[in-house]
């Protein structure tokens, strides 16, 4: 099978890339964060409205206040805010790929460099409404835009990544 799919590493696509990082490979350490920010957003509610009911008005009350309402918004927007972060940290010539697959491995190019990789490297599948995403490490994943697919299929280039890789597709 030889697919070739472009990829523009845009804030969308590192969006998606950001949440598929989130619901596979950090699941665990997402579900411990959210636990803790939920429990800081319950804390600064009851101390920055719980004192203003008592008739208490402090700087500290609306400080606690303040910060909840930011924990809840970064909370709300942290794909985003992830995948904002990563646009930054782009390499040089990264912004535009090209992945061409194989039976043996794929290769993945930009401006900066050309990669080879073995299917085994993949540790889990992801597909978004318009992305599939490869997830490689806890911080390392790939984006193929389903749009830009050329000699196959989106539904052909899952099947062969899922018989390749021996893994299922995680929908996020």
């Amino acid at each position: 099978m030889d697919v070739r799919v472009e990829t523009t590493y845009n804030q969308e696509t590192l969006t998606a890339m950001a949440r598929a990082l989130r619901k596979s490979i950090r699941k665990r350490r997402n579900r411990i964060t959210k636990v803790f920010a939920l429990f800081v957003i319950i804390l600064g509610f009851f101390a920055g409205i719980g004192f203003y009911w008592l008739g208490v008005t402090a700087s500290v009350d609306w400080l606690s206040l303040f910060a909840a309402i930011l924990v809840l918004v970064v909370l709300l927007y942290e794909d985003k805010l992830n995948g904002k972060i990563a646009g930054r940290r782009l390499v040089p010539g990264t912004q535009e790929a090209i992945a061409t697959f194989s039976p043996l491995f794929y290769q993945f190019q930009t401006q900066a460099a050309v990669s080879q990789w073995n299917y085994g490297e993949i540790l889990f599948l992801c597909e978004s409404s318009h992305y599939f995403i490869l997830i490689l490490s806890k911080y390392h994943a790939q984006a193929l835009d389903k749009r830009r697919i050329t000699g196959g299929t989106a539904e052909e280039l899952a099947k062969f990544l899922t018989q390749k890789t021996g893994l299922s597709i995680i929908p996020v």
